[in-house]
């Protein structure tokens, strides 16, 4: 016996049940398969998109800021005596970052490796403008968003020409 058989074998009030039964059923797999899923993916990336809209403003807003303490001409003032990672590491202290050092490693006598767990970004500014004035210079940087105004940090210092100990 094959399905159309069994089909003609039903009552009409019985076969629209089943039809409204098939028809709920696809309904039901349609959604919980195909709509629910789409509309979840485009709620994450509704967040993702405003997320990101608030970093790139803030980013905007500490990129002026750098500008106009970059633009202040403020001379350097070479600090004499001291291993370059004494400094960095008592400059680090001094700017409230000595917690958030993951790792200060020592790149022969005139480089420092340094890295940072999430850390307000404008404390990062700071630190790296004392640095600055201590004729230290970042040689690379990496900063990468980890929360609201707060980046991880990954940077290489060393002395500027002719301020060694």
């Amino acid at each position: 016996m094959n399905l159309q058989n069994k089909w003609l074998e039903l009552e009409p009030r019985e076969r629209k049940a089943v039809v409204l039964g098939v028809c709920i059923l696809a309904f039901g797999i349609v959604y919980g398969l195909i709509w629910r899923p789409l509309v979840r993916s485009v709620e994450v990336r509704t967040e993702q998109v405003q997320s990101m809209r608030s970093d790139l403003t803030w980013m905007r807003q500490a990129a002026i800021e750098m500008r106009a303490l970059r633009g202040n001409g403020v001379k350097t003032r070479v600090v004499r005596g001291g291993s370059l990672l004494s400094v960095v590491d008592k400059s680090a202290r001094g700017q409230g970052l000595d917690k958030a050092i993951v790792q200060l490693t020592p790149q022969g006598d005139d480089e420092v490796s340094v890295s940072l767990t999430p850390v307000d970004f404008a404390r990062v500014v700071r630190w790296l403008g004392a640095l600055q004035l201590q004729g230290i210079r970042i040689r690379k940087l990496s900063l990468v968003p980890s929360g609201a105004g707060q980046v991880r940090c990954s940077l290489t210092l060393n002395r500027t020409p002719g301020s060694s100990a």
